[in-house]
């Protein structure tokens, strides 16, 4: 549990001086560890909660396809707006370009008004998805939705409205309650944040510690890790699930 308070106070991950092997400029607090966009933990992270969330759809029946939208628009840009599109999510609504994003609370640019708004960071990159997206997605004819989660477990607005939308879709399909969904809905996608968190925290392959002259003394460091990052994988609060989206 101290580790698990370390993360949300953003203190180092021990007390000893690590830098990440990839920032050598960055101590490795928590916060470094699972925002860091080298090493590949990142990219996995979001991947693993794409395809859960494509996987979903699919359950649904929504003919869902992955990374849509690459070379196409007017100016035939390289970047897919769309991590999922849905073709047919509403009824006479656009077609639906889900991306999904995580971000950290912890960020120097909306620290002090995460620290006393719920939902602040997941707010500030939903906005700012819309801003990169918007645009493309009206050529296209779909219709932007950043499903935003912040590193600590908390759901951004669109994405509690989406996953009540498809809770239902899915309760439809399978005779089950729309609450039984959306508590699989959260309780998978939960799953997955917090294995891939822990995953970045114990990366062997970042951590680079001053003083362990060494394999030893590294086994030590990660062995110490280990038993810290599923005390911190356990003691990460889940998302409150609203059934009334």
């Amino acid at each position: 549990m101290q580790w698990g308070i370390k993360w949300w106070l953003g203190l180092p991950l021990t007390p000893e001086l690590g830098v990440c092997a990839y920032c050598p400029d960055k101590a490795l607090d928590a916060h470094h560890a699972v925002t860091c966009k080298f090493g590949g933990d990142v990219v996995a992270r979001h991947n693993a909660l794409r395809n859960a969330i494509f996987d979903f759809c699919k359950r649904a029946l929504l003919n869902p396809k992955l990374e849509a939208g690459a070379g196409l628009g007017h100016e035939r840009r390289l970047t897919r707006p769309a991590d999922i599109l849905i073709p047919s999510w509403s009824n006479g609504d656009k077609p639906a370009a889900i991306d999904v994003s995580i971000t950290s609370p912890l960020k120097s640019n909306i620290l002090s008004e995460a620290g006393v708004v719920a939902g602040a960071a997941a707010r500030q990159t939903e906005e700012r998805k819309h801003t990169c997206n918007d645009t493309i997605c009206s050529e296209l004819g779909w219709k932007c939705v950043p499903l935003v989660v912040e590193t600590f477990g908390a759901w951004g607005r669109t994405a509690g409205q989406f996953f009540g939308e498809l809770a239902s879709r899915l309760a439809a399909q399978s005779h089950s309650s729309k609450t039984t969904m959306l508590n699989n809905i959260y309780g998978r996608l939960s799953l997955i944040l917090v294995r891939a968190n822990a995953r970045a925290f114990n990366a062997s392959k970042r951590l680079h510690w001053h003083g362990c002259s060494n394999s030893a003394d590294m086994d030590g460091h990660l062995s110490h890790l280990d038993e810290q990052a599923y005390i911190c994988a356990v003691f990460i609060p889940k998302p409150t699930v609203d059934c009334s989206v």
